[in-house]
């Protein structure tokens, strides 16, 4: 008869007889019995057999990689022998085999148990350095439980557990009972990220990971005792939780702040913890929006609980950002998670003691709105779906332009005006082409200019002369086909655009506060000096920049060609860059972009961590990051280089048209723009000649 089978019919008839939890550790234990017989007939089950167990046993380590110690052994050996009883009220067994009596077979496992600890330890005899014994525990580890040495909080207790023994200069093998009690008492003022406090629940796997070393080092020989061998885990959470509430409470603000104060010193807590531009927005937009929310519910930042949150909640599910359109599963997740980060930072900064998020789990929340959020999404229709009786047409135009090899985006903003239009035809009633005359398309225009999306925005004057030249384009494509007999849009007169101030720049002094931020040097802050020097240098567009190939730079001469400019190969041009941004560059491809992915396959000079070709994206990023960082007041971004390299350029004297040239400007009056952003020569007529000015020359 099988073992296994014997076992399961045992299992079946003591189940009902136990508690839950007596019955797993009671057939855990038979199991190693089951497993021991494994190479034995049912026939030669005897006390030879069992003199035999008990060796086995007592030698027999658990999933912790651990010598049984001796109470377990003897637990074990007390169910074995419930085991056999049922076996012989069964009759499976023919006769009743004779054990040794529970004190004997005790003592000698305790005596076995101190005989091989103390042999161990006369081996080990000795002292060992941190990184000894950290290496012994990771062997071990690895060995049977190497599912966790891959957990984070694993390696970072053993390293808050090294610097601690490193900055109290003692060995961790020297720790005492007190000494650890104190490193507990520290770690409760770790911080997982800035303003985010450690918890209890990770403290107690700490505490477990604790257990298993020190206990480790006990019965590797290693050190002669166990310092936290009577600690439990019942006091230890107590003894936690106190220290943390304490902590806490001691953080409480004498007053009330009022929100401006608290956005105020919460953005400058973003910019000093966040190291991605876009993170800090998100962060702080979606603040922003929750905050308006309260209000509207007459709740305050202070007085936001549980229930608010699930108002919230259900807000964020029944918003629509745009008729019938709903936010994603992820989106409102991510949205929560970026109020929770608040919360963390105001408990953690002694505003408040309430953390309405506390329990709060991006994951189990995303997935518990996940089906609620597709379905509302399947049946939403948009603004920009495209009726089907236009469609015919809005294919054969896209067709054309890519025929005429038009630049992409040109083409995708055509588009895009080209399904507001119909979009605009179909909601009028009309849905042939060939209704539309100069009276519809004069409508359209003040519709245009009227128009508001959900959110109460109207369109840019950008986004309306984009919309009315897309439509003009459609009209000439159409009449140039004989789709149309006349083209109607010639009635069409583009708002006027009045050509401004260019973009922000930077003086000389701004941008070598920005170049000279003391970041740590990273392969990222190299790749991102060399393409902020790249910019600053050449004064090239963005999409310019994220273009270039290493084959594009001729380091010695000091060149760059632009091959893939504005408007199209027709402008390609090659300009001068600096020897600092070529320093930096060479830097950049010898130290971080040689060891990257898809280094051979890609051949663009600037690549993201992954090794992939950068977006505009990334480079504004990139941009916006270190503007911030660097603590420029001024509304900044990438076109901001180009400014600046243009009016320094011209601050020092330089011909317009080689500025224009630099650039990559066609027409000059692009250029001349620059030079109302230096004022050179009329500061210095009214310096000569303004009254006051030549008065206080004089005086």
């Amino acid at each position: 008869m099988d073992f296994q089978n014997i076992f399961e019919e045992f299992k079946q008839a003591i189940q009902k007889k136990l508690h839950k939890n007596t019955y797993r550790i009671y057939f855990r234990d038979i199991a190693i019995f089951i497993n021991f017989l494994k190479d034995y007939e049912l026939n030669e089950i005897n006390k030879t057999t069992i003199d035999n167990f008990k060796s086995y046993i007592l030698e027999l380590r658990n999933e912790d990689g651990f010598y049984f110690l001796p109470g377990k052994v003897l637990q074990i050996f007390n169910d074995t022998k419930l085991f056999l009883k049922w076996l012989k009220e069964k009759n499976i067994l023919s006769e009743n085999i004779p054990t040794q009596k529970n004190k004997d077979f005790y003592n000698e496992a305790v005596r076995n148990y101190n005989k091989r600890k103390f042999k161990l330890i006369d081996a080990n005899a000795g002292t060992y350095s941190n990184d000894e014994v950290l290496t012994a525990f990771k062997a071990h580890i690895e060995k049977y439980l190497n599912t966790l040495w891959k957990k984070k909080y694993f390696k970072r207790t053993l390293f808050q557990l090294k610097e601690y023994s490193e900055k109290s200069n003692k060995p961790i093998i020297e720790l005492t009972e007190p000494d650890l009690s104190l490193m507990i008492k520290n770690w409760c003022s770790i911080e997982i990220y800035p303003s985010m406090p450690i918890v209890e629940n990770t403290l107690t796997h700490m505490y477990f990971i604790l257990r298993l070393f020190f206990r480790f080092l006990n019965e590797e020989g290693f050190r002669k005792d166990n310092p936290i061998l009577k600690w439990t885990e019942k006091d230890y959470r107590q003894k936690v939780s106190l220290i943390l509430k304490t902590n806490k409470e001691s953080k409480i603000k004498s007053r009330y702040y009022s929100v401006k104060e608290i956005l105020t010193a919460y953005k400058k807590y973003l910019v000093k913890t966040c190291n991605n531009f876009c993170d800090i927005y998100s962060y702080y937009k979606h603040l922003k929006g929750f905050i308006r929310f309260i209000v509207s519910k007459n709740k305050t930042i202070y007085t936001t609980d549980e229930q608010t949150i699930s108002e919230y909640k259900i807000y964020l599910l029944n918003y629509e950002y745009e008729p019938k359109k709903y936010y994603t599963a992820f989106y409102q997740a991510d949205k929560l998670r970026c109020i929770k980060r608040f919360y963390d930072w105001f408990t953690n900064e002694g505003y408040s003691l309430q953390h309405p998020l506390k329990a709060y789990g991006i994951t189990e929340y995303q997935k518990s709105i996940e089906n609620i959020c597709k379905e509302k999404n399947c049946i939403r229709e948009s603004n920009l779906d495209l009726p089907e009786n236009y469609r015919r047409i809005y294919e054969g135009a896209t067709a054309y332009e890519k025929t005429i090899n038009l630049n992409i985006k040109t083409i995708k903003t055509h588009e895009r005006g080209w399904k507001f239009f119909f979009y605009w035809l179909n909601q009028t009633g009309i849905e042939n082409i060939k209704e539309v005359d100069e009276q519809v398309l004069n409508d359209f225009q003040v519709y245009v200019l009227n128009y508001k999306s959900s959110d109460g925005k109207v369109l840019s004057l950008v986004s309306r002369i984009r919309h009315l030249i897309a439509v003009k384009r459609l009209f000439q494509y159409l009449s140039r086909f004989k789709y149309l007999n006349h083209d109607p849009s010639f009635c069409i007169k583009l708002p006027k655009h009045a050509r401004g101030l260019p973009t922000n720049g930077m003086n000389h002094r701004e941008v070598k506060k920005l170049l000279s931020l003391p970041l740590e040097e990273t392969a990222k802050t190299i790749r991102d000096r060399a393409l902020i020097e790249t910019l600053y240098s050449t004064g090239v567009r963005r999409n310019e920049l994220r273009n270039l190939k290493i084959n594009d730079i001729d380091f010695t001469g000091g060149l760059l060609r632009v091959n893939v400019p504005k408007g199209g190969i027709n402008f390609q041009r090659v300009i001068p860059i600096g020897k600092t941004a070529c320093n930096r560059i060479q830097k950049y491809i010898s130290e971080v972009r040689s060891r990257q992915k898809n280094v051979i396959k890609n051949e663009y000079l600037f690549l993201t961590k992954d090794g992939n070709q950068m977006s505009g994206g990334n480079i504004l990023n990139i941009v916006k990051t270190w503007i911030t960082k660097a603590n420029l007041k001024k509304r900044l971004g990438t076109h901001s280089f180009r400014v600046s390299c243009a009016t320094e350029m011209l601050k020092g004297k330089a011909d317009i048209k080689f500025v224009q040239q630099q650039l990559g400007h066609t027409e000059i009056a692009s250029t001349e723009k620059y030079l109302r952003l230096v004022p050179m020569d009329l500061k210095r007529v009214h310096s000569k000649t303004h009254p006051l000015e030549r008065k206080n020359k004089n005086e």
